[in-house]
């Protein structure tokens, strides 16, 4: 199975920065500006690494990581 990652990130040009440095290693990676667009990947999809900026427009990255740990704690 090939490993998949998420990046949340606001900023275009560190996201397509990271986008490039990753590619190199045939891992399966998918972005997102926001923390709603995150949410929608994550319901979506199942990810191997979460890499989420702290300072997003609709919220906190912090947040979003303590909110998907008791999630994934729940199943």
């Amino acid at each position: 199975m090939q490993k998949k990652i998420l990046i949340i990130d606001d900023d275009y040009a560190l996201r397509t920065l990271m986008l490039k440095a990753l590619r190199t290693s045939k891992i399966n990676i998918r972005t997102a500006s926001t923390i709603s667009e995150g949410w929608y990947l994550l319901e979506k999809e199942e990810f191997n690494l979460l890499m989420c900026d702290v300072v997003l427009p609709d919220g906190d990255g912090f947040e979003l990581v303590t909110t998907l740990k008791k999630k994934l704690n729940n199943l």
